[in-house]
């Protein structure tokens, strides 16, 4: 394995370790601080995906999103393993490539827990 390779996994690690927190904060939020917000997952399976994808794949997308435009610049992830987010031409990439970038990167996932239902 070349290194280029191994610091993006451990930046995508770094930040994968962020998702779990925010994971872990979801869990306890929807169990023991509002457990009404889990009718939600008890219905129909659409309403089901549906609730997973905005309490979980569109926040984790949009930091993916945000922090790796212009505006954010790099991930945490990113940041801590000194890699950028540029084009080839060095300068930052647009929020259309990022926005596209992210989707691939997430669209297997969301499609392997729609298509399983």
């Amino acid at each position: 394995m070349n290194a280029s390779f191994l610091l993006r996994f451990k930046a995508f690690m770094i930040d994968y370790i962020l998702i779990l927190v925010y994971l872990a904060v979801l869990f306890i939020i929807s169990v023991y601080l509002f457990p009404s917000l889990q009718h939600f997952f008890q219905g129909s399976l659409l309403m089901a995906q549906f609730a997973v994808f905005l309490l979980v794949t569109f926040p984790v997308s949009l930091y993916f999103i945000i922090s790796d435009s212009k505006v954010g610049k790099q991930s945490y992830g990113k940041r801590k393993t000194g890699i950028r987010v540029v084009g080839n031409n060095g300068e930052s990439l647009s929020l259309l490539h990022i926005t596209i970038r992210t989707l691939l990167k997430f669209l297997p996932w969301e499609l392997s827990h729609f298509l399983t239902y």
